[in-house]
């Protein structure tokens, strides 16, 4: 699993905790230090900002969809939203479901949306998916809205207490499955 430190910057490996409890597979993580620093500020995953993340593309966004699409696969933030996203907006095929669920699968939605707009403006054909994304998608523009109100134009600020609230609420409200709610 990849992590970064919030302290120095460092981007490492560490092996992911598998096979464990929770309680163990937490206590593991919570373990993690800095391999440069020994800090224990460490963050999952690579928390990039948008900057950084830019600067990674190899594609610029002159480049077709196609191109975009790919690049990010190899150096993009991946989460499982945002896969579905890409599998969907590549293959129209319906069979991965998954939607953001925290600011982290959103913020890495979002980052893919960054690299490839086309998409962001199709958003609303992801409630093919599912309930869970019909609902995120009826308020997509406000909650991208206040995550960029909230984190800056970096997205470096955090906690996005108001953004977590909206999708919170988008993801209580009642789903229709089957044509039944």
């Amino acid at each position: 699993m990849q992590c970064r430190c919030g302290d120095c910057g460092a981007l490492f490996n560490v092996p992911s905790p598998s096979g464990l409890s929770l309680k163990h597979a937490l206590s593991a993580i919570s373990a993690i230090e800095c391999v440069r620093c020994d800090s224990v500020n460490v963050l999952l995953g690579q928390s990039r900002s948008w900057a950084e993340d830019r600067a990674l593309m190899r594609s610029p966004l002159t480049a077709s969809v196609e191109a975009r699409a790919s690049d990010w696969l190899r150096t993009g933030e991946i989460g499982l939203a945002a896969i579905a996203i890409h599998k969907f907006m590549t293959t129209r095929r319906k069979d991965r479901n998954d939607f953001p669920t925290d600011m982290g699968e959103l913020r890495r939605c979002l980052l893919l949306l960054r690299r490839i707009p086309e998409w962001d403006m199709r958003i609303g054909e992801m409630r093919a998916l599912s309930g869970e994304w019909r609902n995120v998608a009826a308020i997509w523009p406000e909650l991208t809205r206040s995550f960029s109100r909230e984190t800056g134009l970096e997205w470096k600020r955090v906690p996005t207490p108001k953004t977590a609230e909206l999708l919170e609420s988008a993801l209580s409200k009642p789903v229709r499955r089957w044509g039944i709610i």
